[in-house]
């Protein structure tokens, strides 16, 4: 017959062994814990670096609209007023801001997410190209000296 060996452990050993074991157990849990907690704060930051992008981009399409639109009305004054200088200006500060809005746009397509987004976006889009064609149409207006 083999003889077989028995390890007759003491209560103190046994206790020790579970002791590391349950401390192994509690670093891998901390472990995943900290990788999954960088990876969510990862994440977070792209999200809101996303978000935040948008926002700005929004609040530059915001502005150069303004300008556009003050624009408009300085072409009208000026040829009101009869200052083609004036006038030149008016018509290159609202291509100037018509080209950033078009730029900024090109630069926000690519981040949006949701079908909301692609909404709004497509109708920024129409209301630019409807604009377009009526500001065209105050030109020749005004060029023809019928400001009102």
């Amino acid at each position: 017959m083999s003889e077989m060996k028995t390890h007759n452990f003491t209560i103190g050993t046994k206790l020790l062994g579970s002791f590391v074991s349950m401390f192994g157990l509690v670093l891998a849990l901390v472990a995943i814990y900290i990788g999954s907690a960088r990876q969510s704060a990862r994440r977070l930051d792209d999200v809101l670096r996303v978000y935040n992008k948008k926002l700005e981009i929004g609040s530059q399409v915001e502005l150069y609209t303004t300008e556009m639109q003050g624009s408009q009305r300085g072409v009208m004054l000026s040829y009101a007023m009869r200052d083609p200088a004036a006038s030149a200006q008016y018509k290159k500060l609202y291509a100037d801001s018509g080209k950033r809005i078009d730029d900024l746009l090109g630069e926000l397509r690519p981040l949006l997410t949701t079908e909301n987004e692609r909404k709004a976006m497509a109708q920024i889009e129409e209301n630019r190209r409807i604009w377009r064609p009526r500001f065209e149409k105050l030109l020749q207006l005004c060029e023809s000296g019928d400001i009102a």
